[in-house]
């Protein structure tokens, strides 16, 4: 039996590294360890082969692989949809933010989370982003 740390806490830089190996490693093999890491991230608890269609489509591929035998998924390829799942447009972006936020600070997330005001007035209203409460 081995040893396994616990995660890195939510919302920080570690984290994300370590689901972004883990959803390569899911797509490529289907490792259950990794499988639970991505299942846990992103909501999704997909059989394999879901999994992976909605990989590929997520990251504007066909529904079904061109060449199965090269159906891979690339480092910069999880963390893009790492960090899209955050809001970020870039690992970058995400990795930025990330540095910059204490661990420990209240702001730091495991999702972005945007919040709207309703009023009786019908009234529009801009949402309050989760990653600007500490601006």
């Amino acid at each position: 039996m081995t040893h396994q740390s616990p995660p890195p806490p939510a919302g920080t830089l570690p984290r994300y590294e370590r689901v972004a190996a883990a959803l390569v490693r899911a797509y490529d093999d289907g490792d259950p360890a990794a499988l639970r890491v991505v299942w846990e991230y992103f909501g999704h608890m997909r059989a394999l082969d879901g999994f992976r269609r909605y990989v590929r489509l997520d990251l504007g591929r066909g529904e079904t692989p061109a060449d199965p035998a090269a159906d891979t998924i690339t480092d910069d390829d999880a963390r893009r949809l790492v960090a899209r799942a955050q809001g970020f447009a870039s690992w970058d972006a995400l990795a930025a933010h990330a540095r910059a936020v204490p661990a420990d600070s209240p702001t730091a997330l495991t999702r972005a989370v945007a919040l709207h005001r309703a009023d009786d007035a019908d009234a529009e209203h801009d949402p309050i982003r989760s990653r600007d409460w500490g601006e």
